[in-house]
């Protein structure tokens, strides 16, 4: 990808990984990159760290801790290590069209009367009407005044030498820093092929504060460089916030009905599983849907965590916190009360937290969180995004008594049938859920899909080994059938957790965290190990898809055959492992295998596989 040697590209964050991976895989899809991606964390507990390293391979990013807390800090921070002639800033929540950087850097450099270039800014999140207020708020006072706005701009270093960001302002910063260039007739431009996504708060009363905040420091603006609009107000103060109210109240009454909200529930499941949750969000929102995420692990510890929420969820809560203490410090056993008890709990944080954003559909997608289906007088459509048959799955895991097993299969069985729409990640468990005699009201298929990778792909030659990527602490994986193997051929192994050390102490190729999928493009095969129950192998492993994304052939054990992935598939057993990994070593089986992967992979793609979602969307916007 060419770079431009003489441009840098500065974000500044704070507490925002996820906002910041997207900005970042934006800058990743530009036609240009930039000498270098400068990302000052301005977060004490260095919360981008991580998320920097993971795209250390693709970008020339450089990460950047300021520890003194403030937006000027970090702005100042990013001038003073800057290294080239030109330097552009973006918000770490920007999405960026994908020829920003080279239409942004021939803007500044064709013409070296101007110091900045300003470029255009559309809403992201443009289907909520507090953020489309706000967002009316932002546009009426930038196109009036022609002002600097450091969430997309250009700088010529050489031009505005000297000049800091006042550290005085927590906002409106980049308005004082305007000021400061325009007293020393140093002028910007603004060029609407500039573009990018940047979204608004969407919290009323976070954007009433946002916004009575905005009218302190816009009061000391005025103060400080005299009066920036056509006229004085009465109460200076308050200008902001009366502007915003007034265009809050307008949209709220005048304009048309948006889209409704949709809800993902989830838990940031940090293995193949959280890969779902992205391509539903990253997909309702390339198709303009209005949506938002709950993680309900997060809000399930915080209600335990604080007596505060006695009031909320009351007995529910109480009930739990007593099998706790009987389980923990008194040693009765409670284990399958307090799972039961846990789900129900589950429940009613969540149905709280979907009532509370008035939800029109939410979609679940961790059976430990099934039950808000069966929530009472829910006013929200519900889509039950089935990742297992759950019961079956406790059932399997041996922990669980027969009983509670029972009361979770009626659960899970009035489940499919109350809840409005049902999807299933593989369509094989459609038919597994069938066979178990659970009647499924609206069924839909919305396969796994995966993220072909689009890069030059590695020969043959230069690929090794074999890849083992998940969970090694797993009753599902086999343990013994990976360390049967493990002895008879090299194979690395890559965990999303910390395991067991007597799960992997016989593995002499244990490599701890993928940093990165990019990796398993070196590797030859991906690995799959499966238990034999008949769960398992009727079954699907989401770990399947991202190898093939990566062209690899999978070698999947032979009690699990699936004719959609088979012309990628290498079948093997204890017994035949070593043999059929030297036979698809050759060069011409293994590249019809790799052939028929990336195949597979663009057929599969997200895009294709979450297309029925949309009818579902339709019929709540209706």
């Amino acid at each position: 990808m060419p770079i431009i040697k003489d441009l840098s590209v500065a974000i500044v964050t704070h507490n925002r990984p996820y906002e910041l991976e997207k900005c970042l895989q934006s800058i990743c899809r530009q036609t240009y990159i930039p000498k270098t991606v400068l990302v000052v964390d301005n977060d004490p507990q260095k919360s981008a760290r991580q998320i920097v390293s993971n795209f250390e391979k693709d970008l020339p990013v450089v990460w950047v801790h300021k520890k003194k807390v403030g937006i000027p800090y970090a702005r100042n921070c990013a001038l003073e290590k800057c290294r080239t002639k030109y330097l552009a800033f973006v918000d770490d929540d920007c999405v960026l069209n994908k020829n920003w950087v080279a239409v942004a850097h021939l803007s500044i450099s064709t013409n070296s009367k101007i110091a900045f270039v300003v470029g255009k800014t559309s809403l992201l999140n443009n289907h909520n009407r507090v953020a489309l207020a706000q967002f009316k708020s932002y546009q009426t006072w930038f196109k009036r005044h022609r002002l600097l706005d450091t969430k997309n701009v250009i700088f010529n270093l050489h031009k505005i030498k000297g000049f800091w960001f006042d550290t005085s302002f927590k906002v409106f910063e980049d308005v004082d820093f305007d000021r400061q260039l325009k007293s020393r007739d140093l002028t910007g431009t603004y060029n609407p092929e500039m573009k990018l996504s940047h979204p608004e708060v969407t919290s009323l009363l976070k954007a009433l504060k946002k916004n009575y905040v905005r009218g302190q420091y816009k009061s000391r603006i005025t103060s400080k460089w005299g009066k920036i609009d056509g006229f004085t107000p009465i109460l200076p103060k308050y200008t902001n916030f009366v502007d915003f109210t007034l265009k809050i109240a307008f949209i709220l009454g005048y304009t048309k009905k948006l889209p409704q909200l949709i809800t993902v529930v989830n838990n940031q499941d940090q293995g193949a599983n959280g890969e779902r949750l992205k391509a539903f969000y990253r997909f309702l929102h390339l198709h303009h849907c209005n949506v938002e995420t709950i993680d309900s692990e997060l809000e399930f510890i915080k209600a335990i965590s604080s007596k505060k929420y006695l009031l909320l969820y009351g007995i529910p809560l109480l009930r739990y916190k007593i099998l706790k203490i009987l389980h923990d410090r008194l040693k009765i056993d409670q284990t399958s009360r307090l799972f039961l008890q846990t789900l129900y709990l589950r429940s009613r944080i969540i149905h709280r937290l979907l009532n509370k954003k008035q939800t029109s559909l939410a979609i679940i997608q961790y059976p430990e969180d099934m039950m808000v289906v069966n929530s009472k007088k829910r006013k929200y459509l519900t889509l039950y995004d089935s990742a297992t048959i759950y019961f079956h799955e406790l059932k399997l895991s041996g922990r669980f008594t027969a009983k509670l097993i029972k009361s979770i299969k009626e659960i899970e069985s009035d489940v499919y049938q109350h809840s409005d729409f049902v999807s299933f990640h593989w369509s094989t468990y459609f038919d597994i859920a069938k066979s178990y005699g659970m009647k499924v009201h609206s069924p839909t298929i919305l396969n796994w899909g995966c993220k072909p990778y689009t890069k030059r792909f590695p020969p043959p030659t230069k690929r090794t080994k074999i890849v083992h990527l998940g969970k090694l602490n797993s009753y599902w994986v086999d343990p013994l059938l990976i360390q049967n193997i493990s002895q008879v051929t090299d194979i690395d192994f890559y965990s999303y957790e910390n395991p067991d050390p007597q799960l992997y102490k016989h593995l002499s190729n244990f490599k701890g965290y993928l940093p990165s999928h990019d990796l398993l493009r070196k590797y030859r095969f991906g690995l799959i190990t499966i238990s034999k129950d008949d769960l398992r192998s009727r079954g699907f492993s989401a770990k399947h898809l991202l190898y093939i994304s990566y062209g690899l052939p999978v070698l999947c054990p032979e009690w699990r055959k699936d004719k959609l992935l088979e012309p990628a598939t290498i079948y093997y057993n204890e017994e035949n492992f070593s043999r059929q990994v030297k036979k698809y070593s050759r060069r011409s089986l293994w590249l019809k295998k790799h052939q028929a992967a990336i195949r597979i992979a663009k057929e599969l793609n997200w895009d294709t596989t979450l297309l029925p979602l949309l009818k579902i969307v339709d019929s709540i916007n209706k």
